[in-house]
């Protein structure tokens, strides 16, 4: 029928815009997960760089064997990627339950009546569509 009425082009349109306008929260999403990776890297920066000072200080003392200070830097980057992973899954955990909730709460809206003869306009005629 789209083709029969020449409306492709005003179709292909309207579903691109459609497309593109259902694309804007997940473009957001992918922002704050940008942001989130950034700070979270820095915040590893941190914890390797105060693992690494305190195993060298400790090392150089000779408190600690040298397979402790590479056990503790490995140990650090570990944490730094533990911790990422942790906040991004309780990110997406949240993003899910939203739409739980949506789903929930719309599923609770009333329909309207079908095939109510009062209104006439819910079935079409017998003779549509007309070319």
């Amino acid at each position: 029928t789209i083709r029969a009425y020449r409306a492709e082009r005003r179709i292909t349109e309207e579903m691109l815009k459609r497309l593109n306008e259902s694309l804007i929260p997940q473009m957001y999403m992918m922002g704050v997960q940008g942001w989130v990776a950034v700070r979270m890297v820095s915040m590893g920066a941190v914890i390797i760089f105060v693992a690494g000072l305190s195993s060298a200080v400790t090392g150089i003392q000779g408190l600690v064997p040298a397979g402790w200070v590479g056990l503790a830097i490995s140990s650090a980057i570990r944490m730094q990627v533990e911790l990422y992973e942790c906040i991004n899954s309780f990110a997406l955990v949240e993003v899910s339950m939203t739409s739980l909730e949506r789903i929930h709460t719309y599923s609770r809206v009333p329909t309207e009546p079908y095939g109510d003869k009062k209104i006439s306009n819910i079935t079409p005629p017998m003779e549509w569509p007309e070319s």
